[in-house]
């Protein structure tokens, strides 16, 4: 799916963890306000001590990216 854009991010969302072949694949666009990306980031997660270094740490360097 890189082909299109589509980005995977963590999550604990029962639906999605409840099955290895699960995944959630997201696709954020170029004009997506930081505020919604924020908001965003905040709902993926319902444990809130869960934390995916890994996928912050990508998330932080595509922001930049098109902030440049």
């Amino acid at each position: 799916m890189q082909c299109v854009d589509m980005v995977w991010y963590a999550t604990d969302d029962p639906e999605i963890c409840s099955h290895p072949a699960n995944c959630l694949l997201v696709r954020v666009g170029k004009h997506v306000p930081s505020s919604s990306i924020e908001q965003f980031d905040r709902i993926r997660f319902r444990q809130p001590f869960y934390i995916d270094v890994t996928a912050a740490k990508f998330f932080e360097n595509e922001v930049q990216g098109w902030q440049a």
